[in-house]
């Protein structure tokens, strides 16, 4: 069940990689749609309208920037100290919290795992 738990943590952490890059596709979109409110999108030209789709990807590219960078960071954290069940337990509400069945899986198997010790 502990390596099933590292597996999962794995996984997690390369769809964290690339909702980061998908974070700094959205930004650098939102910066394109900001220098040129002109570009037609959703075949509109209104500058308001542009512009709130400007605003929307910098804000989800932001969240995609952050949310995967702390994530990645904390399961880099975790798994360099070996992992122990308050880590687990940490992950399982993380899993539930942003709805990443890979780290709820991964807690479930690490409290699993350590329960059967």
């Amino acid at each position: 069940m502990e390596d099933a738990s590292k597996i999962m943590y794995k996984i997690a952490n390369v769809l964290n990689w690339i909702a980061l890059a998908f974070g700094v596709i959205f930004i650098i979109l939102s910066i394109v749609l900001f220098a040129n409110p002109n570009t037609p999108v959703n075949n509109t030209t209104d500058p308001v309208t542009i512009l709130s789709y400007a605003t929307e990807l910098l804000i989800i590219g932001l969240w995609y920037l952050i949310l995967p960078f702390v994530l990645i960071i904390i399961t880099r954290i975790a798994y360099k100290k070996d992992s122990s069940q308050n880590w687990d337990i940490l992950f399982l509400v993380l899993g539930v919290l942003t709805l990443s069945l890979f780290y709820f899986l991964g807690g479930l198997f690490g409290i699993m795992a350590k329960n059967k010790n």
